[in-house]
């Protein structure tokens, strides 16, 4: 099940591009949540990894 989850150890930064409006869609996604839009993204990832090893 996917849950945005606020993560403290996130500290290796990167850059990466988005679409615009896949960025718009993490954005408002990120604001309706009360998160940084860091922590969505994680969340986002992390969902799609553990649902790739099913």
């Amino acid at each position: 099940m996917f849950d945005l989850n606020k993560f403290k150890n996130s500290n290796i930064q990167m850059s990466i591009r988005f679409p615009e409006d896949i960025y718009n869609d993490l954005k408002k996604l990120a604001q309706k949540n009360d998160m940084s839009f860091n922590n969505v993204v994680v969340s986002c990832v992390k969902y799609a990894l553990e649902d790739i090893k099913k």
